[in-house]
């Protein structure tokens, strides 16, 4: 009993193909002559990989060969065409494809430590059906609109870059100009010059109009991204200018712990303690601390729960176990409980 050769017309097309003298003669044949004369056919080599989907591989297969084009890399693809009901999406098919093939390309120039730039492929359908090929052939009948897509498809990416656009520009832009003066300016070495600007040109009069979170958000990222010089004085500007923004300022304060305000907190708490008081919280510094006053203990105690981190307070406890002062006296100037100074001062 003969064994049945399964799909046979796939089976000798791909084998006479993968031929390379077969293969050069019909690139020789059918290939357009400006390409041809790019060409060096001595460096014709096959490759055996395929990048047809499985679920495609009864009617169509492939056949690959790379070769020399204007002294590079190249490719140049069969598909074999095999059924006999036309494929609408056959263009998009080998759009992939070649796409699949360029990043092979790309991975194996990469592990050979080469530049990375995308290879010619030359795809072509060698098709044997019964009747006139009636596929589409041009990516752009794929399209709905062929028309508009042949307009905006496979051209030069549009740009937008804000480092090129003006500020009176990026203004005109709705509630987007928030976000994209912000992103313009986040690298300025003071932001809260260009966030003074955005007040004065209504940016962030637009911004919330856009609603709470499209605050919140802007608002974290210029204070957790951007260098502000004064973050409290920027922050009360903000307020001053919108009212109606202190609710999502007041959501700043975590933001200013992450911040790093505690090195501010730090400085603020040591020149408390070396002058028997503590003077304000100015981006994280406590003050306040004078002389035992309990007023004073009592707002650095207020502001450094606000914007400071755990172990600044720590710190202060160390520092007054290290003058003396009692565990209640403690208690009171930094909202630590008496357990919590207990340690502290077992580890002192």
């Amino acid at each position: 009993m003969s064994k049945t050769i399964h799909n046979p017309h796939d089976k000798v097309a791909k084998s006479a193909l993968s031929m390379p003298d077969i293969a050069q003669t019909l690139f020789e044949t059918y290939l357009p002559n400006e390409l041809k004369q790019q060409i060096d056919f001595t460096s014709l080599r096959l490759a055996k990989d395929s990048f047809v989907d499985a679920n495609l591989r009864e009617h169509l297969s492939d056949v690959l060969y790379q070769v020399e084009i204007a002294g590079e890399i190249g490719y140049l693809y069969f598909l074999v065409e095999l059924q006999h009901k036309p494929d609408q999406l056959m263009p998009f098919r080998v759009l992939q494809y070649s796409v699949n093939i360029m990043q092979q390309h790309l991975r194996t120039q990469k592990a050979k430590k080469r530049p990375a730039k995308l290879p010619l492929v030359y795809p072509m359908i060698y098709y044997s059906g019964k009747y006139r090929y009636s596929s589409p052939v041009s990516i752009y009948d794929n399209f709905e609109r062929p028309e508009l897509a042949k307009q905006y498809f496979m051209q030069p990416i549009k740009v937008i870059d804000l480092s090129q656009l003006s500020d009176d520009e990026l203004k005109r832009h709705k509630a987007l100009s928030g976000l994209e003066m912000l992103q313009k300016h986040i690298h300025d070495r003071d932001l809260s010059l260009a966030l003074e600007r955005m007040y004065q040109d209504g940016v962030f009069m637009r911004i919330l109009q856009k609603g709470g979170e499209y605050v919140d958000l802007l608002l974290k990222y210029a204070i957790e991204v951007g260098e502000v010089g004064d973050v409290d004085a920027t922050l009360n500007r903000l307020v001053e200018m919108h009212p109606e923004m202190e609710s999502n300022v007041m959501t700043m304060a975590e933001v200013l712990r992450r911040r790093g305000l505690t090195e501010g907190l730090e400085q603020g708490k040591q020149q408390g303690l070396s002058e028997g008081k503590l003077q304000g919280l100015s981006e994280g510094k406590l003050q306040g601390l004078s002389e035992g006053k309990l007023q004073g203990l009592s707002e650095g105690k207020k502001q450094g729960q606000k914007f400071g981190e755990k172990h600044g307070l720590e710190k202060t406890a160390r520092n007054l176990l290290e003058m003396g002062q009692s565990i209640a006296f403690i208690h009171q100037a930094t909202g630590l409980s008496e357990s919590e100074i207990e340690k502290l001062k077992e580890q002192n």
